[in-house]
């Protein structure tokens, strides 16, 4: 259905609980009639969004699969490991009886403290004295604690539909794989070939100056979480807590959306998406696109381009292509699926109908792939030093945001916010290489996958806020 249409023909279905439960797929097209005696290249967007989904104190959700992997290297020292244990010892106290946690802790060795159990009050009981036991250690072993989060997932008896991997460290690999390549090949490997019939996500989080954030951020990207650059310590307990929040609002997982061309004069010519990889079945015909989980009110927008053939005279409704969406509803616990058909008008003019001469969605969400494709383009060329040529590409990306037609809206005030950020911590290669390396990763994240962190909060939904807000309550009460 069209964007314009979906407010309208949404109100017939409000009676039925199990429509309310469901994604929804919708399209625009940024020309609503395109002139039939020329080739145009059409760009279009297709949208999904998931529903506000409030179950009674949470009991009614689907459980959880938590395994957390903490570093307790000689730098944790102090206040760090303190409130780490702080706050696992508050997410622990928000699973229900049904979840279940795992808990590695990593120096020079890897332990794991308490394989998943069951958060019932004796669960609870027992994590909390294993989270009160960690004792800082040594150097830094990540690949053996990752290995062992893998092995926890690999042995698992009756997994639950959600489950996911929270790796926090301060430091660099230094025992173990320390090859980045390497530690990426190892988790791609795993995740690649586990994915396939389960679903589990990798979340990352780098606390201060000393880790590694662009391979944090390649395996979170690898296992569908997030990086979180925790430059504070007052900080620490917001990341794990704005990723809990997440989790225990997951509606739909193993999203697959599928285009298909359904005309012989029309061409699928890409996914202009930024860090999406799309699977080509036929070229320039039919194309899927993985995009794993969904939370409660998130949305995916994809945009797409498409050629028309010249034709020999108007069409009143030319179907172009097929729009499948096919997920796990973690809500109904079943396999679902949606259709739509992508439909344009061929006149003797190209024109949008709707009176504003372009449309809003669609260029909003073009500046979000301009402001990820600047921050992509900027670290790699900060990372190689050429620190002006860097700032260059995100000034000019926030210009082009500031003259674009959607720019007063506040989403691209967001990310024209979240751009000048970048742009700060950009002052020096120290100031890069310490800092600005970070804050770049942290929202090329949030801007790729539609996704709130603690840096950037465009997409924040209820759940993340309402746990944040009883996590101040638990700091005041301490």
């Amino acid at each position: 259905m069209r964007l314009e249409e979906q407010s309208t023909q949404s109100s017939s279905s409000t009676n039925n609980n199990n429509e309310q439960q469901q994604l929804s797929l919708s399209y625009a097209l940024e020309f609503d009639q395109v002139q039939f005696n020329s080739v145009h290249q059409l760009f279009g967007m297709a949208s999904i969004k998931a529903p506000l989904y409030e179950s009674e104190e949470r009991k009614s959700r689907a459980p959880l699969d938590l395994i957390c992997v903490i570093d307790k290297s000689g730098s944790m020292e102090g206040t760090k490991i303190e409130l780490v244990k702080q706050t696992l010892s508050f997410v622990i106290d928000q699973l229900k009886n049904e979840d279940r946690i795992s808990l590695i802790e990593f120096d020079n060795d890897v332990n794991t403290l308490i394989n998943l159990t069951n958060m019932n009050e004796f669960g609870k009981e027992k994590a909390k004295k294993s989270v009160d036991g960690i004792k800082v250690g040594t150097t830094t072993n990540i690949s053996g604690a990752i290995l062992q989060a893998f092995d926890v997932l690999r042995n698992r008896n009756n997994p639950s539909s959600v489950s996911s991997i929270i790796l926090f460290t301060d430091g660099l690999p230094t025992k173990g794989i320390t090859d980045s390549n390497k530690i990426k090949l190892m988790v791609e490997k795993f995740m690649n070939s586990y994915i396939t019939n389960n679903s589990t996500s990798f979340f990352t989080l780098g606390f201060g100056n000393e880790h590694n954030a662009n391979l944090l951020t390649t395996i979170s990207q690898i296992g569908g979480g997030l990086y979180y650059y925790i430059e504070k310590e007052d900080k620490i307990g917001e990341a794990f807590i704005d990723i809990l929040g997440g989790l225990v609002s997951v509606v739909a997982q193993q999203i697959v959306l599928k285009f298909k061309v359904k005309h012989d004069n029309v061409k699928f010519k890409g996914i202009i998406n930024s860090g999406y990889n799309p699977q080509v079945m036929i070229e320039g015909k039919e194309v899927h696109l993985r995009l794993g989980d969904l939370y409660s009110e998130e949305e995916r927008d994809i945009i797409f381009q498409l050629e028309l053939g010249n034709e020999q005279g108007g069409i009143e409704k030319q179907e172009l292509l097929d729009l499948t969406l096919e997920y796990f509803n973690v809500i109904a616990t079943e396999l679902e699926k949606k259709e739509e058909t992508v439909i344009v008008c061929r006149s003797e003019s190209t024109r949008n109908l709707n009176g504003l001469g372009f449309h809003k969605e669609i260029d909003k969400q073009r500046n979000r792939i301009t402001s990820a494709d600047a921050i992509s383009k900027a670290r790699e060329l900060a990372d190689q030093n050429k620190l002006t040529e860097a700032r260059n590409v995100l000034e000019e990306a926030i210009e082009k945001i500031q003259k674009s037609r959607s720019s007063e809206d506040t989403f691209c005030q967001g990310l024209i916010k979240d751009l000048k950020d970048c742009l700060v911590e950009m002052r020096s290669e120290e100031s890069y290489h310490t800092v600005g390396n970070k804050v770049l990763n942290t929202h090329w994240c949030s801007a790729v996958q539609q996704r709130s962190n603690t840096r950037s909060t465009n997409y924040e939904n209820s759940h993340k806020k309402a746990l944040k807000a009883k996590m101040v309550h638990f700091n005041v009460s301490k």
